[in-house]
């Protein structure tokens, strides 16, 4: 069973405290009075919880579209009430900005857009407001043979998406942007967001990133969107320093702040903010580094929807 947990700040402590001001300040201290109290103050408590929040940021593969790949009616409502309470919405995901764009736009509502895992971060107008390359001589060394064998790679850069040649599978799995053919050992590695290599084991993968950290120290970022692809970046872009960066440009405070996430490359950003929820759905090794993080119904279930009409107390 998953727990749907509900933050409320106001601690045992302190409703303790509010009382015996109440009753001190009063002189009565029969048990009707101090129940009384307790409503009033838990009440205070309850308002705060709905008013404490000031963004959402969720993921999209996994977390908030469904197996379908789609954003269905309940979460786009759910989103549309949101952002016409005042809360900044922000969507972050591995997928790159044009097809990610695409998707987003099902909400129905404007949000951010951190795309290729932070590496740009978009407006709600879609106006670009960060970018953040792999260096090009990081990227000419890392799409040799010897980081890419028994690998398919992938690099992202602004207008689409480079495939080697012998990857026919890439331009099948999507039609929002446009793929381009390239000899990947020859390229000038220039304008390139986020390096995708796709594996069939996830053993070989993880010892490949250990491989390019020990390399390139400091450099790069690694992490995972699934099991068998790995994902670099530029040096300490990730989903996490994504919304961190946005709530220093937007003034919000992290602790603020509300995020769902299903996988690995989602544990920085559930870290980052004070309310995490990790999907029913979750990989379980993104679960191993986050212990104790509440978890809430699966993708398929409208897992984030539900869960913030229940924070939300909307019906």
């Amino acid at each position: 069973m998953h727990k749907h947990a509900i933050v409320v700040k106001c601690s045992p402590f302190h409703l303790v405290m509010s009382v015996m001001k109440i009753i001190i300040i009063d002189g009565r201290g029969g048990m009707a009075h101090i129940c009384a109290c307790l409503c009033v103050i838990y009440t205070r408590a309850i308002h705060t919880e709905n008013t404490m929040y000031q963004f959402v940021a969720t993921d999209l593969d996994g977390t908030l579209l469904n197996e379908d790949k789609t954003i269905d009616d309940l979460t786009a409502q759910t989103f549309q009430a949101l952002a016409a309470k005042g809360l900044t919405l922000i969507v972050a995901t591995g997928r790159h900005h044009v097809e990610a764009k695409h998707v987003r736009s099902r909400l129905g509502t404007g949000t951010f857009l951190a795309a290729s895992n932070g590496a740009r971060i978009y407006a709600p107008d879609d106006s670009l407001i960060f970018s953040a390359d792999i260096e090009p001589e990081l990227v000419r060394a890392l799409a040799q043979e010897e980081f890419t064998a028994g690998t398919r790679l992938c690099l992202y850069h602004d207008d689409g998406c480079m495939i080697s040649l012998d990857a026919p599978e890439f331009s099948e799995r999507h039609t929002e942007f446009t793929y381009l053919r390239r000899d990947l050992p020859l390229i000038d590695g220039e304008g390139i967001s986020k390096m995708l290599f796709f594996g069939d084991s996830h053993a070989r993968l993880r010892q490949l990133a250990a491989r390019m950290q020990e390399r390139f120290p400091g450099k790069i970022a690694t992490t995972f969107a699934d099991l068998h692809c790995l994902e670099v970046m530029a040096a300490d872009v990730s989903k996490g320093s994504a919304i961190r960066y946005l709530a220093s440009r937007l003034n919000l405070k992290l602790e603020h702040g509300i995020a769902f996430g299903d996988s690995l490359n989602d544990v920085e950003m559930l870290k980052t903010v004070g309310t995490p929820f990790l999907m029913g759905n979750a990989n379980e090794q993104a679960a191993k580094q986050l212990p104790g993080i509440d978890r809430v119904a699966s993708n398929e279930e409208s897992g984030v929807a539900r869960q913030l009409r229940h924070l939300f107390r909307m019906v």
